[in-house]
């Protein structure tokens, strides 16, 4: 087993399908059963959770100049649609015989837990999913951000990044059919060809760090269990120095 520690960073619309719901049941079971086969193998998991499904703070920017709302306040705002995304995903383990701790950086009494260090361990250490919503708890941070930081303080091994690309491109493949795929990038690599890996806060803890990333397609058969096993799925960006494209 080459991860027996992961965070896993989701974005908001691995819970959705791409024709704008804000939920697809299919979707999020797939998804919960894969980490249900992780819990299996004894693989330690945390996991956060975007809220893009759901509301994005950038995207009430230009209503917040108009109506008084602080785009600060959007941010919040986006934070608590991840906390919405965690309580799907909390159930969905569930029903799968999967048990979890949900926190949040303030606890939200009746629904969440308010973030411990040692407490997450703890529920690491006994065997339960753990799934930091709420982002860092701070507006102007991204879920990015937030899951570099908790995959530091939970000691994971590795930043597992799920996508719906196969991993890193030199270009974007939506508008280049050509662009290359790497299978592995140093973290100067990343930076020399201004790749879009996470965001530039993220990138740096990790970096600073030495926390690697695999950026992974999430809709790819079993990848989070070929990962954890140490099978060449998606890109791994490390402070390695070699890269390669493939």
């Amino acid at each position: 087993m080459k991860y027996r520690r992961v965070t896993l960073k989701l974005s908001g619309e691995a819970f959705s399908a791409n024709d704008g719901g804000l939920i697809d049941a299919n979707i999020v079971r797939n998804l919960a059963s894969q980490i249900a086969e992780l819990a299996t193998l004894n693989v330690s998991m945390s996991i956060v959770p975007g809220g893009g499904n759901v509301f994005r703070g950038r995207d009430l920017t230009l209503e917040a100049q108009t109506i008084g709302i602080s785009p600060l306040s959007a941010d919040q705002i986006g934070m608590l649609a991840t906390v919405m995304n965690a309580l799907v995903l909390r159930d969905a383990l569930a029903s799968m015989d999967v048990q979890s701790e949900l926190f949040t950086p303030h606890a939200i009494n009746g629904v969440t837990l308010g973030f411990s260090r040692h407490r997450a361990l703890t529920a690491l250490a006994e065997g339960r999913v753990v799934v930091c919503a709420g982002g860092t708890g701070n507006p102007l941070f991204t879920t990015d951000t937030a899951a570099a930081l908790r995959a530091i303080e939970l000691e994971s091994e590795v930043v597992l990044k799920a996508t719906h690309v196969d991993g890193v491109y030199e270009d974007d493949p939506k508008t280049n059919a050509n662009a290359r795929l790497f299978d592995t990038l140093s973290f100067e690599e990343v930076i020399q060809r201004d790749l879009k890996v996470m965001d530039l806060a993220a990138f740096a803890l990790c970096r600073e760090n030495q926390m690697p990333v695999v950026v992974y397609n999430l809709n790819s058969p079993n990848a989070l269990t070929k990962i954890v096993k140490g099978a060449n799925v998606g890109t791994l960006v490390s402070s390695s120095d070699t890269s390669k494209p493939s």
